[in-house]
């Protein structure tokens, strides 16, 4: 008999263990009745790998029944050390899509995790599963304290009964979620990894036609002199960090140029993903609501992005750089099919005297020698030029850049290495633009600055990174429109969504356009007060959320997981008070209905 609490022991351990750890991770604040509903989930789980086991050793080949066992035990353990350590970096589980989106990147994913754990952290599952390994006879002892045959049933019954309790502890493992507060925490990261969810986002788009919308272009007046365009991409950058929509004295240089230029108080992001920020940003329309980057297929986005219009229509030359490599996300598919002449990767610049910012990228200063190259070329011709850089250093795991000193802006370790990453990132901007004014182009260059999406810590609403977010911190960014000659420094108060920045462009340069398919509108004209933003996670069912510019409103629904949220981001910008209570279950319905009416017309333009 104490083998058999000896043995159930150890199969408790790891999920009991780390599920302890993520519950005071997550800091749900959770009374007792609350916790119990939290761990029978694993006491169901363990109950049907003890009946998995008895089933499995049934059988008459033994050496199958361990070889199955043995597999399983190992997958669990792998889904469970996995699934925790994307918790304790994102506040949530593996599903069976990020699964596969990860393992199609391994590569990319070693990296990650040699980045994101500490060598104790490491350390200590290896040890862990060489315990596990070497004590793998324990399920074997359990079988021989647990042995069904005493009830003197016949190999057969003993086989079914072992069946049929699997499947039923198995059910009950996966459906008993009675506590509305974070399903997917409840069922712990090897239960989640089988959340089956939106099958349609693994489906090849294969239905949309090869040509675009029918769209005419035409400019105002072709002989004015043509200003160049350039757009600035801030990775994982969020407005609640960036002065000056704070007063923390992190990006001065920024804060200095956004009193000249026309600045979006509320700009955001649709996915809050750098791919999707990307067909946002430079093609004009929302982003697809899936995890993999389809919009790096052709025929995907059937609207001419803002490279294809200024390069075939306009006659601009064109140019992408981007501090990181070229391989992440099939990037290289992406700014082709955005109709980039130029792709100028981290694999084309010279990598010497630079140093490392995360596990995919250089600072973002290795841009700047292939930059001046490239502008050296493109100013000896009479054409104008559309160039766009993307930074990496804001991007997790925010490794220190030494090159400007570090400074403690904040007690918490990982946030104040963020805020250190946006003052690198500032002097770049800064570098950046006095390379123009070194070059003589500065001013006819139009400079739109903005960032792709934002990023989530701890101190915010306990979660880190960012992809699937549904909070201002991982969704407002900063938006500025500098150097535009002839207009007046001001303030945009209504809502800004990043696919606005074709429609502007257009319009800096006088471009008209017939039959427009783009789903924004022009900074420089007037959007209306009540214009609703909608917001979406990177994963099919993670949230959903819609916001109201006049009201100031903010509704996030979590696909049941959770129940449904709404903030008042004027009053309330930190999103501290959950204000539902305070609507009618009619009211809600109307805020949720938008929100998926909004989903099935994204989905009906790339043909889901």
């Amino acid at each position: 008999m104490n083998n058999i609490w000896l043995n159930l022991s150890v199969l408790l351990l790891n999920s009991f263990v780390l599920k302890i750890i993520r519950l005071d991770e997550a800091e749900l604040g959770l009374d007792w009745y609350q916790v119990i509903d939290f761990f029978k989930i694993d006491l169901f789980f363990t109950f049907t790998t003890i009946f998995l086991t008895s089933f499995l050793f049934s059988l008459k080949n033994k050496i199958l029944g361990k070889s199955i066992l043995f597999s399983l035990f190992t997958l669990y353990f792998l889904l469970e050390v996995c699934g925790h350590s994307f918790f304790m970096q994102a506040g949530e589980h593996l599903d069976y899509n990020m699964i596969v989106f990860a393992l199609l990147r391994l590569n990319k994913l070693l990296a990650l995790a040699q980045g994101e754990n500490s060598g104790l952290f490491i350390y200590f599952y290896i040890i862990f599963f060489i315990f596990l390994f070497l004590n793998f006879w324990f399920p074997l002892k359990i079988i021989q304290n647990f042995n069904l045959s005493r009830f003197k049933s016949s190999f057969l019954t003993n086989r079914i009964w072992g069946g049929i309790n699997f499947i039923l502890l198995f059910v009950l493992s996966v459906f008993p979620n009675f506590s509305q507060i974070n399903k997917n925490l409840n069922k712990g990261p090897f239960l989640s990894s089988f959340n089956f969810i939106d099958y349609s986002s693994f489906r090849e788009v294969n239905s949309l036609p090869q040509k675009y919308f029918e769209m005419n272009f035409s400019q105002k007046d072709f002989d004015q002199e043509q200003k160049n365009i350039v757009i600035v991409v801030l990775e994982s950058t969020r407005a609640r960090s960036v002065d000056p929509y704070v007063n923390i004295n992190v990006t001065p240089y920024f804060e200095k140029i956004a009193q000249e230029g026309i600045l979006a108080k509320y700009a955001y992001s649709v996915i809050p993903h750098t791919s999707k920020s990307l067909v946002n940003i430079l093609c004009g329309v929302y982003p697809n609501i899936t995890s993999h980057i389809d919009e790096a297929k052709e025929g995907t986005i059937k609207t001419p992005c803002l490279a294809n219009v200024l390069r075939n229509k306009f006659y601009y030359q064109t140019a992408y750089f981007q501090s990181a490599t070229e391989n992440f996300e099939s990037r290289r598919s992406l700014v082709s099919i955005m109709g980039y002449e130029n792709f100028f990767p981290l694999e084309s610049m010279n990598k010497e005297g630079y140093e490392k910012a995360n596990y995919f990228g250089l600072e973002d200063n290795v841009m700047l020698p292939k930059s001046k190259d490239w502008l050296n070329k493109v100013k000896k011709s009479d054409r104008p030029f559309l160039a766009t850089y993307l930074t990496v250093s804001p991007h997790f795991h925010y490794q220190p850049v030494k090159r400007y000193g570090q400074f403690n802006f904040h007690n918490d370790q990982k946030y104040n290495a963020y805020l250190n990453a946006l003052r690198y990132q500032d002097h770049f901007l800064e570098n950046l633009i006095n390379q123009y004014k070194e070059e003589g182009l500065f001013d006819k260059t139009v400079f739109i600055i903005l960032g792709d999406h934002g990023e989530t810590f701890k101190i915010d609403h306990g979660t880190w990174g960012h992809g699937d977010t549904a909070y201002q911190e991982g969704l407002r960014v900063p938006y500025l429109v500098y150097n535009l000659k002839g207009s007046k420094p001001k303030q945009i108060s209504e809502n800004v969504v990043l696919m606005d920045t074709v429609p502007t462009v257009l319009d800096i340069l006088g471009i008209q356009v017939q039959n427009s398919h783009y789903h924004g509108y022009s900074l420089l004209q007037n959007i209306p007060e009540d214009r609703l933003a909608y917001f979406h996670g990177i994963r099919p069912t993670y949230a959903i959320g819609v916001i109201s510019g006049k009201l100031g409103l903010k509704y996030i629904h979590w696909y049941n997981r959770a129940p449904d949220r709404v903030y008042n981001i004027i009053k309330d910008p930190y999103e501290k008070m959950n204000i539902a209570n305070m609507f009618n279950e009619e009211k809600l319905m109307q805020f949720k209905q938008k929100a998926f009416e909004w989903k099935k017309s994204v989905s009906d333009y790339y043909g889901n």
